[in-house]
């Protein structure tokens, strides 16, 4: 039975909600009455669109997967065949990726999800399966010439994200020292031109 006052934005307020409260406090620090109670949502609405907590912070992530997946969908072909590329291509398509998601983390996500995004990889309470990610695995196997598992080729993939979201994820800091309230178009190209050169010193 469909609980009274359920309309088309209830599901939606709920994620935004439970995004941001999970952010600050992580899972074990937030309750299902919390959540109702910011959204100002009945409890069995919950219930009605997720069945309880732990289906409802998997619904976020499966929800920011699918959110990126599609983005990545508009430059990236997931089964493109890389060894038909030459290595300057390769990293002139890393660099492309690299800028696109820049621009995805710094104009199409609030920090909310990126700082739920960073607690989740702290921890396995939910199933992940991002292809994005997967496939940043498979350019560096094919740059670096080594299999996906490899360490190197696993850290390698950390260190270029941490390049590109670091200011972000540490936004309150970055601002601050700059003495900001918010990134500028000179500071976004500043890091993609720091991006530019990481890439160029990783691969040289």
């Amino acid at each position: 039975m469909k609980p009274l006052g359920i309309n088309e934005n209830s599901k939606s307020k709920i994620l935004e909600v439970a995004t941001k409260l999970f952010a600050e406090n992580g899972f074990d620090g937030v309750s299902i009455r919390t959540i109702c109670k910011q959204a100002n949502i009945n409890i069995s609405m919950i219930s009605y669109y997720f069945g309880g907590k732990q289906e409802l912070y998997q619904a976020i992530i499966d929800n920011l997967t699918k959110n990126l997946t599609e983005y990545v969908k508009t430059f990236v072909d997931f089964d493109m065949d890389l060894n038909k590329l030459s290595k300057k291509e390769k990293l002139d398509f890393l660099y492309n990726y690299g800028n696109k998601m820049i621009d995805f983390l710094y104009t199409k996500i609030s920090n909310d999800v990126l700082l739920f995004m960073f607690r989740e990889q702290q921890n396995s309470r939910a199933q992940i399966n991002v292809p994005a990610l997967n496939f940043m695995n498979k350019l560096f196997a094919s740059i670096l010439n080594k299999k996906e598992t490899d360490r190197q080729v696993i850290l390698s993939v950390i260190f270029f994200i941490s390049q590109i979201n670091s200011p972000k994820l540490f936004s309150a800091f970055s601002l601050k020292m700059a003495n900001k309230k918010a990134f500028t178009d000179e500071d976004i190209k500043i890091i993609r031109n720091n991006l530019k050169k990481y890439i160029s010193v990783m691969f040289e």
